[in-house]
């Protein structure tokens, strides 16, 4: 089950989130992920995340949120001991944590 969600003014509807979740999914399967794999994801609240989430399980993958306020070392300590595959994180939040 996909949610409805408003988000800053803008509905997205259950198939827009599903649509999202799944490209999400394919490119995870693209990138080699396997079911049991572990994903890494540093997002602010967003659809995004959302679909991110849904994604992750429809992958089988665990999703290891990373807290979008965190530093480059705290960051690349949760990103070394998770063992995750694949680094999701936001565009803007890239600078802060490159050195981790």
């Amino acid at each position: 089950m996909v949610p409805s969600l408003v988000f800053a003014g803008q509905h997205w509807s259950p198939d827009a989130l599903r649509a999202l979740a799944d490209r999400i999914s394919r490119s995870l399967n693209a990138l080699g992920v396997k079911e049991g794999g572990m994903v890494a994801v540093m997002m602010k609240n967003c659809p995004s995340y959302v679909a991110a989430v849904i994604a992750c399980r429809r992958a089988s993958v665990y999703l290891v949120s990373i807290n979008w306020h965190f530093k480059a070392a705290e960051a690349g300590y949760l990103l070394a001991d998770s063992g995750a595959q694949v680094f999701l994180c936001h565009e803007d939040l890239v600078p802060q944590v490159q050195a981790g």
